[in-house]
């Protein structure tokens, strides 16, 4: 049998660059932050996944070197050493369109026409690793394939390909195009992974998925009985799965160095180290102060989430509506309500919540998203109707917030006659988008803190080595999340 330009492993140097690299944390969802990861690195994680699920099997799974790959990452071939699958991957956030997709395909038929190799002998499978997943007119067109795939519908994307690459300087389209639209259509079979697929598979191999992400790590028992007692074990509970062993040991280190006469309970913060003596003797202006700090240190940093989240949602809103260009106008406006009231509503269960002090928002919190949708909806329709009411022209200036607000309405509700046609309107780009809307609602919700835990310390990392280290790690994980270590305006 013959594989040609087999690898059966990475070059030593790629093996040491992959290891030494920052791995993205697992916030735990469906779909795992392959966007956080560069993408030779998610080249290397599809070569070894492939690898591990076809290791019982009599395939053969070649890595591409990264560099004139020719529109391929990674081969696999049959028992037979016949070429079966080439897999390409694209690490993009967003959704891969339609165009980028035919120049991707056009890219490798275009090369398979001057090297007549490199599909192989027989008919194989092109499979598109995505973890962004496909915009609908891309997934129509995998779907379809190879129905659209045809002279009228790649002259224009091909001219763009053939002027890019130095590959194809020689090369015309009117020589190419009959391998391309018949050729190579026959013989090639287009599907497309996403990355909650892809992530079921990674998490089958626990040995690659901790090669390339940092998960939740559990105790091990044995520690857990060192290090607990009874007490202990109650209080920390489901929480200790966060920590990994080292920072319990810490934490709890500390917890024990103060005495009984050093403990302080108030409302959701537990105080060590301030003799209840001290704090009798205070004066009544800095027993404010001190009851203050105690409040804010938690629920002033719950103000800076909900701040922080009320920005990132203008921009989230901005993608939907610049990725899907709905045909409602109104349907970003009721995504973005969908996901600030969310937002508030699981916020609003971190503050006391068996008191039900807002009942509305636990309600809402109980809803589906289309029931949030739904009540959105006729939420922003009264919104409209006020607005343009609240409008007088005599009255209200140009540019004022009433005449601004009045704008608005009228220009969603532009050829919308009354509710029953808005709804309708709105309803039908709903549903055309609704799977791209459960993405984006459940991408938000992952951002949505569920449960706060504050632990402060007088002991800083000038004075412990292990602070500093983990200080360390925490700043190198934020930077590989960010992508920079600048901290953007």
């Amino acid at each position: 049998m013959s594989f040609a330009g087999y690898e059966d492993a990475l070059e030593p140097s790629e093996i040491a660059a992959v290891a030494g690299a920052a791995k993205p944390v697992d916030p735990g969802g469906d779909c795992l932050p392959f966007d956080h990861l560069e993408d030779r690195r998610f080249e290397v994680l599809s070569y070894r996944l492939l690898c591990a699920e076809l290791n019982d099997q009599a395939h053969r799974v070649r890595l591409m070197q990264g560099s004139g790959e020719r529109g391929r990452d990674v081969l696999i071939y049959d028992d037979a050493g016949r070429l079966a699958t080439i897999v390409q991957c694209k690490t993009y956030q967003d959704r891969l369109d339609r165009p980028l997709l035919l120049r991707e395909l056009l890219k490798l038929a275009l090369h398979a026409h001057l090297d007549g190799s490199l599909l192989g002998s027989a008919s194989m499978n092109y499979e598109i690793w995505c973890p962004g997943g496909l915009t609908e007119p891309a997934a129509r067109f995998v779907d379809a394939w190879p129905a659209e795939w045809t002279e009228t519908t790649l002259a224009t994307e091909a001219a763009k390909v053939l002027g890019k690459f130095a590959a194809f300087s020689e090369l015309t389209w009117e020589s190419a195009k009959d391998f391309v639209t018949r050729a190579f259509p026959a013989r090639t079979r287009v599907r497309h992974v996403d990355g909650f697929a892809i992530s079921a598979r990674v998490r089958r191999h626990p040995g690659i998925y901790e090669s390339f992400f940092e998960g939740k790590l559990v105790m091990r028992q044995e520690h857990v009985e060192e290090a607990l007692d009874g007490t202990i074990r109650r209080i920390m509970g489901e929480q200790s799965r966060y920590l990994n062993d080292g920072d319990a040991r810490h934490v709890l280190d500390r917890i024990v160095s103060f005495g009984a006469d050093e403990r302080l309970v108030s409302n959701s913060t537990v105080l060590l180290g301030l003799k209840p003596d001290l704090i009798a003797r205070f004066r009544r202006g800095e027993y404010d102060t001190f009851v203050k700090h105690l409040i804010e240190g938690l629920y002033g940093l719950m103000k800076l989430v909900m701040d922080a989240l009320g920005r990132i949602q203008v921009d989230v809103i901005h993608d939907f509506r610049e990725r899907t260009q709905p045909r409602s106008r109104s349907l970003p406006n009721v995504l973005g309500q969908i996901l600030t009231m969310s937002m508030i509503a699981r916020l609003n269960e971190l503050m006391m919540p068996t008191l039900n002090m807002r009942p509305e928002l636990n309600a809402y919190e109980k809803l589906s998203l289309d029931e949030r949708f739904t009540a959105e909806g006729e939420r922003l329709w009264q919104s409209y109707q006020n607005c343009l009411a609240g409008y007088e022209p005599a009255k209200h200036a140009p540019g004022s917030d009433e005449e601004f607000r009045m704008r608005i309405a009228a220009f969603c509700l532009e050829g919308l006659e009354d509710c029953a046609q808005f709804e309708a309107d709105l309803g039908a780009s709903y549903r055309a988008h609704r799977k791209e809307i459960e993405r984006v609602f459940e991408d938000w919700m992952r951002l949505v803190p569920t449960q706060l835990l504050m632990i402060a310390d007088s002991v800083s990392i000038f004075e412990n080595e292990w602070l500093l280290k983990r200080t360390h790690e925490s700043v190198e994980r934020l930077v590989a999340l960010r992508g920079s270590p600048i901290i953007p305006e």
